[in-house]
Parts: structure tokens; sequence; C-alpha cells
């Protein structure tokens, strides 16, 4: 099976640790597509490291 590829360009930086701070519909649809066994998502997002 051949794996689409995805780059994905949002404000929301997607992480191993769970997102407390939106409640966006970014996070489910980002969950759903990196379960997805033929897709593979790259996320760029901009922000400050803090």
């Amino acid at each position: 099976m051949k794996k689409r590829k995805i780059l994905w360009f949002s404000g929301a930086q997607f992480s191993e640790d769970k997102i407390k701070t939106t409640g966006t519909w970014l996070i489910a649809m980002g969950i759903a597509l990196a379960k997805s066994e033929d897709i593979e998502l790259y996320n760029v997002t901009y922000g400050d490291e803090g």
C-alpha cells in the first residue's frame, strides 16, 4: 500500500504530550489523520519555545 504524504501548516503544534490549551478541531483532525495507516502526516508550525 502506497502512503499519501500530507504536509500540514497549522497554528497548533502536535506532540506526544497531551495538548490542554486548545479546543479546536485541529487536534481531533490531526489525531484521526495520524492514526490512518495510508497517511504520513507532517506538521509545520511556527511558535515560540518560551
